[in-house]
């Protein structure tokens, strides 16, 4: 038959131990130490309570921490994180004007060659609007000679004749700068219907294709407002 060992008691909080334990399972007192005589006088102090148990503990542990760590980290550790996936730049809208296209410039036209005017006299309207001046008519001879008398009784002169209406008079202008213009170059005022002997000299200052020749022109007299006027070319005789 086995005898049973009894518990050994701790002496410090009285928790009951198995008699093969050093030290109390509850406060780690040492269970070997002698006990005083609970009659007699009190025995010596309790040993201090050792920290080498808790010291060990602490220790297994932070081991066991640090190698589960180690495998994790030579499993793979732990996941990153997913990348971010860069963000595709939307399109920026530019606040600056839309340039237009350059263009090329063209070549310049030319300045309009002067027109002569031709030999005959200018059209003029067959009639006059009520009230407008108008010459109706301007003749003289196509060509002439200037030493001769062309007919005049006078060396280097010619005769012209000339029909205007809803004027006062005409002036007469030799070789003024341009028809338009003969206004202000008169050689001398004459009735509105009239005919009159003028010069006709060898140093005509005109020319074109047809030879050398004088302008004349016969403008309906005015201060302001509206004028007409009629010209004719008379060539130099060779």
């Amino acid at each position: 038959m086995t005898t049973s060992t009894p518990d050994l008691i701790c002496p410090v909080c009285g928790t009951a131990n198995p008699a093969v334990r050093q030290f109390c399972r509850k406060c780690a007192a040492d269970l070997r130490a002698p006990v005083g005589d609970p009659h007699g006088a009190a025995g010596p102090a309790p040993a201090p309570v050792s920290l080498r148990p808790i010291v060990l503990g602490v220790a297994a542990a932070i081991v066991v921490l640090v190698a589960l760590m180690g495998l994790l980290f030579a499993l793979g550790g732990s996941p990153s994180p997913s990348p971010t996936p860069p963000q595709t730049p939307s399109a920026q809208v530019s606040d600056a004007p839309t340039l237009a296209p350059t263009l090329t410039p063209t070549s310049l036209p030319t300045e309009a060659p002067t027109v002569v005017p031709p030999p005959t006299p200018t059209t003029i309207p067959a009639t006059a609007a009520a009230g407008d001046p108008f010459v109706d008519t301007l003749s003289g001879p196509g060509r002439a000679s200037c030493t001769g008398t062309n007919g005049t009784g006078t060396p280097g002169y010619i005769h012209l004749k000339w029909t205007a209406s809803n004027t006062t008079g005409v002036r007469l202008s030799i070789d003024p700068p341009a028809p338009n213009d003969a206004y202000d170059f008169g050689y001398d005022d004459y009735p509105a219907d009239g005919e009159a002997d003028v010069p006709f000299t060898c140093d005509p200052p005109n020319s074109d294709a047809n030879g050398e020749f004088h302008l004349y022109v016969v403008t309906t007299l005015h201060d302001n407002g509206r004028f007409a006027w009629r010209f004719l070319r008379v060539y130099l005789r060779d």
